[in-house]
């Protein structure tokens, strides 16, 4: 860079959430971008915070959670939503990416889905995300643009605190690494699936060039059995070690999944979710050691 040109100004992101995607998000972008945290015990509306770009919300109960806690789920979801909006408004921040789910579409997805495909999931998880989309798209103008990024099944580890805070296919790649053995449950259901690390390089090349917009966020659609296969010979290939894929329940036979954007046009490179899947498994591998 030359001495007389100005230095790239760094985009400031706030993040508003204390859960896996926010987490992994402040981890890995503090380099690439001026990343505020507040966590939703800490989130005040009156809070000033100067220049931000865009909000990242990430508040909510997870999916097992919500089903427990149904009447909480909704209620957290509501009142910070609407906190954030209010806040977005006093600090003059024009953008906002809220962080859905592919489950607003169906309980078990199948078939044909995009964005203009109707939501028919019932479940307490599925019925807040759809809540707050609602909720932002109602108050989204020119003054404040809205994405929602419906995201299937995102997985990847950069750290690890608590076996009780993961699940899916980390959870896959943890007992995998711990018991030198994985189990899998209805290997015809398929997943799409998002390595957490493209995700959070879509993120930036978002445009908000409406005032709201659903996105299908996807990468690759692999069943059960594909993934618990991919991982065992990577384990193989890094550690030289076997891994026992026990197959518990084939499942009932369903339509195949074809999960796609109307917007995002993904190329699908296989390495991306491999690489993905190593990097977890090293740090899974390293603690274990330790």
């Amino acid at each position: 860079m030359s001495e007389h040109q100005p230095r790239k100004k760094k985009k400031k992101i706030l993040i508003i959430g204390k859960g896996y995607i926010a987490k992994y998000i402040i981890k890995d972008t503090k380099k690439k971008f001026n990343t505020i945290f507040i966590s939703r015990k800490k989130f005040s509306i009156k809070k000033k915070i100067n220049n931000i770009d865009v909000i990242l919300h990430t508040i909510g109960l997870n999916r097992h959670a919500s089903e427990l806690k149904k009447k909480e789920a909704i209620s957290v979801k509501k009142k910070y939503t609407q906190e954030i909006i209010k806040f977005a408004k006093l600090n003059k921040i024009s953008k906002i990416i809220y962080f859905s789910s592919s489950l607003v579409y169906a309980k078990n997805i199948q078939g044909k889905i995009d964005e203009n495909t109707k939501c028919k999931n019932k479940e307490s998880y599925a019925k807040h995300h759809l809540f707050a989309e609602n909720l932002l798209k109602k108050y989204s103008g020119n003054d404040l643009k809205i994405i929602i990024l419906r995201m299937g099944n995102v997985f990847g580890i950069n750290n690890y605190q608590n076996n009780d805070n993961i699940y899916g296919i980390n959870k896959m790649i943890l007992t995998a690494i711990r018991d030198k053995e994985v189990d899998v449950n209805f290997v015809k259901l398929e997943k799409n699936i998002i390595p957490i690390d493209h995700l959070i390089k879509i993120i930036p090349k978002l445009k908000f060039t409406q005032n709201f917009k659903i996105l299908n966020i996807y990468f690759k659609t692999l069943n059960l059995k594909e993934i618990a296969k991919l991982i065992s010979k990577r384990i193989k290939y890094l550690f030289n070690h076997k891994i026992k894929v026990n197959i518990l329940k084939n499942g009932k036979s369903r339509k195949k999944l074809n999960f796609k954007s109307i917007y995002l046009k993904e190329k699908i490179y296989k390495k991306l979710i491999v690489k993905q899947i190593d990097s977890s498994l090293k740090i899974i591998n390293k603690i274990n050691i330790l």
